[in-house]
């Protein structure tokens, strides 16, 4: 390699201090190289399986679970599919009646507070009645003296 006085000098300087770091000799081929990585990388896909074979054996392992608890095997064609539409039809009913039920719970309210007003209404008249009574009762005795 070259790199001018300078990198010779540090090269025999660092050769010199570091004498287990000496090349012994490069004898490599390009084939002996293009083997080894063949070599290497088949083993690495064969250790690493793909996606899609990944894929495939979590499918028939699914499917093979789903055997053993006796699912049918095409979900379209079963009567489940029917089974969870009826059960989130009759879920949507429960919502909706629970949300009427919400409303009517509102107009209750809404009785009871009219129902409230009423009473204290009531209350205020007869203490106005109380009132007047007081008053010309007062009056009456005023007069008499």
């Amino acid at each position: 390699k070259e790199g001018g006085e300078a990198y010779q000098t540090y090269l025999e300087g660092f050769k010199e201090a570091h004498p287990h770091y000496a090349i012994q000799r490069v004898s490599v081929s390009e084939k002996a190289l293009e083997d080894q990585y063949s070599t290497q990388s088949n083993t690495f896909k064969d250790k690493h399986t793909s996606l899609e074979a990944q894929y495939q054996q979590k499918k028939l392992s699914i499917d093979q679970k789903g055997k053993e608890l006796g699912l049918p095997e095409n979900i379209e064609d079963s009567t489940i599919k029917n089974d969870v539409q009826q059960k989130q039809i009759e879920a949507e009913s429960r919502i909706e009646a629970r949300q009427e039920r919400m409303q009517d719970t509102s107009l209750q309210k809404k009785v009871d507070t009219a129902r409230e007003e009423n009473v204290v209404l009531g209350n205020a008249k007869q203490i106005g009645s109380s009132v007047q009574y007081s008053v010309s009762g007062t009056q009456k005795k005023e007069r008499k003296k």
